[in-house]
């Protein structure tokens, strides 16, 4: 009896042992490629939100606003999260890109101050200098 005790003891413990999760790397480096749509603000919010998560830089592209007019409304949100270290470059317009949507968008805001601060750099130059002169993996 003794015997099939421990033998049990055993089979749960070593199956209990395999059911852990495995580890997982906490800390993530991002640059983020946005278009001012309403689904990206969400989503850099809760990047902005996350301690584990360092955030490069933001790269606008010409999508459901201009690079500009993103880089309005990405700036306002940086600040209220207190993150004007975070660098913000703006693509090249693409002409002949206006989406029905566009509108829709120009009217939600994204922080309660208006600010525009962008590098001088273009989108490409950043991500460029980014990559190149980080050791981690981004």
């Amino acid at each position: 009896m003794k015997k099939v005790i421990i033998f049990l003891l055993n089979i749960v413990l070593l199956t209990s042992a395999w059911a852990q999760p495995l580890p997982v790397k906490l800390k993530h480096t991002v640059i983020i490629d946005t278009d001012g749509a309403i689904d990206d603000m969400r989503a850099i919010s809760v990047l902005l939100a996350r301690p584990e998560i360092t955030i490069k830089a933001l790269l606008l592209s010409d999508g459901s606003l201009t690079p500009v007019e993103s880089a309005e409304k990405l700036t306002s949100l940086l600040r209220e999260f207190r993150r004007d270290d975070v660098p913000v470059a703006c693509g090249e317009i693409i002409k002949g890109i206006n989406p029905p949507w566009r509108q829709f968008n120009r009217q939600i805001k994204w922080g309660s101050e208006t600010c525009n601060r962008v590098t001088d750099i273009n989108a490409v130059d950043c991500l460029s200098e980014k990559l190149a002169g980080s050791t981690e993996r981004i």
